[in-house]
């Protein structure tokens, strides 16, 4: 196992800092067993790691009031908290209004900043089955036991994106709620079009000929466009923390695609972000203190961190290729398990 492989099973307790080990340390302890656990597990020990030398909202979670525009909403939504280091994590306690059981949930809200610039939004889900439209690896995490919720009862649900978030933001709508009841009937508002999850696609394990990455670390700040397939169209570089990014690199870039991952959202042409960071064996940091060197400003709103690690503890590449393992925010992808979620996008 290389020293960049983070496949977390347990999360990095504070005892574990006390004795002196580093996150990577204990985070490389684990197995690929973290894919049979979801990400959830991953949020485990996120706020242990912090991201040093990223922008990023402080792991100091935010706690911002939910502006709802429907005053026939059967629930209420409290105790609404957010933080994003090398991925984003909301946290809702949802409750039951209504005089029948809730089956089925999907909470769409959206993030702003006070300047009315959008972040990002985040989807909140759970079911007493497999949540409508969403595919088995997206895997969407709920107390399984609280459902169907009960009137009068509540239920914690967790929203993610693989997206940081560049500053913190002051506010937090819900742009579209579904709820599906024991009954039968269903309750359904929306003041925007759902958000789009998308899924790192079984990516191929980079493999890129040998001298095409500059020694060392480097750093590329660049726009991805997808077109509504999924399919890498276009890749611009904005911004280099070294050289310029390597036609090789972009030529594996191109062979990226972002499936489908959920319902009732459409697909559609996007574009995202990115810091793509490249790491050669011998480095002094790992994927939670590399620095990002670019200013909050570039990055702002949110952005998609991406890891390109040398690996040469893996399976052999061909002649004249090296083997890099790609992570999204910290998370493996391309190593022939389940599809990434990349959250709402």
């Amino acid at each position: 196992m290389s020293r960049f492989d983070y496949s977390p099973v347990r999360p990095v307790t504070r005892s574990a800092k006390r004795r002196g080990e580093s996150c990577s340390a204990v985070i490389m302890r684990g197995q690929l067993l973290f894919f049979l656990l979801g990400i959830a597990a991953f949020m485990l020990f996120a706020n242990a790691c912090h991201a040093d030398g990223i922008p990023h909202c402080d792991g100091a979670r935010v706690h911002i009031a939910v502006d709802i525009p429907f005053h026939d909403i059967p629930i209420s939504i409290s105790e609404q908290s957010i933080g994003s280091e090398i991925f984003t994590l909301a946290s809702i306690l949802v409750a039951n209004k209504a005089h029948s059981e809730i089956s089925d949930i999907d909470i769409q809200i959206e993030y702003s900043g006070s300047n009315h610039q959008v972040f990002g939004s985040l989807r909140f889900v759970a079911s007493t089955g497999w949540p409508t439209g969403w595919p088995p690896t997206a895997i969407p995490n709920w107390p399984k036991s609280a459902m169907p919720l009960a009137p009068g009862d509540s239920i914690p649900l967790d929203g993610q994106s693989l997206r940081i978030f560049a500053a913190c933001p002051d506010k937090a709508r819900l742009t579209a709620v579904r709820m599906g009841f024991s009954d039968g009937s269903e309750f359904i508002r929306a003041v925007s079009p759902w958000s789009f999850q998308e899924l790192a696609h079984r990516m191929p394990r980079p493999q890129l000929p040998v001298g095409t990455i500059p020694q060392g670390n480097s750093a590329y700040l660049l726009q991805l466009s997808f077109s509504a397939t999924g399919d890498v169209q276009d890749v611009q570089q904005l911004k280099s923390g070294s050289a310029v990014l390597p036609k090789a690199v972009i030529d594996e870039l191109r062979k990226w695609r972002l499936a489908p991952g959920s319902q009732p959202a459409k697909p559609e042409a996007l574009r995202i972000l990115a810091v793509l960071r490249v790491k050669n064996e011998g480095s002094d940091c790992d994927v939670y203190t590399c620095p990002v060197p670019f200013l909050a400003a570039e990055l702002s709103p949110s952005f998609l961190l991406i890891d390109l690690v040398h690996s040469s503890e893996t399976s052999p590449a061909p002649p004249g290729f090296e083997n890099y393992d790609l992570y999204f925010g910290g998370i493996p992808a391309g190593l022939g398990g389940p599809d990434v979620s990349l959250g709402a996008l």
